[in-house]
């Protein structure tokens, strides 16, 4: 066993639909809360890594696809579109120097405010 927990529901031996995994005994550690499909993450969930990163929002076949809110450690926010994982289309990010950028990210890059 790799000491992860889970307690929520489950389909045919795989999390699905409402539920909370964590990586490890502890609250110290990576840990999701949300909904599962056949065991990824999918739909409405919260995410929280070991080193105080935070994401809300929707996630697609395991992956942060949709609308989310990612808060790093560092105090940057992101507040956009997420695609395969990645800050892609429409997004706002607030740098912990209070600098912006609003506008299209593209693969987790800035491209510009749109024209």
């Amino acid at each position: 066993m790799n000491g992860a927990i889970y307690l929520g529901n489950f389909l045919n031996g795989l999390k699905h639909g409402s539920g909370k995994w964590r990586k490890g005994p502890t609250t110290n550690c990576n840990q999701y809360e949300g909904e599962f499909l056949k065991d990824l993450k999918h739909g409405k969930g919260t995410f929280i890594w070991e080193s105080g990163n935070v994401y809300k929002g929707a996630y697609e076949n395991d992956l942060r696809n949709g609308y989310g809110e990612m808060t790093w450690s560092d105090g940057s926010i992101y507040k956009g579109n997420w695609v395969n994982g990645m800050q892609h289309g429409q997004g706002r990010l607030e740098l912990p120097n209070r600098n912006i950028k609003e506008g299209i990210f593209r693969k987790n890059k800035y491209i510009g405010s749109p024209r």
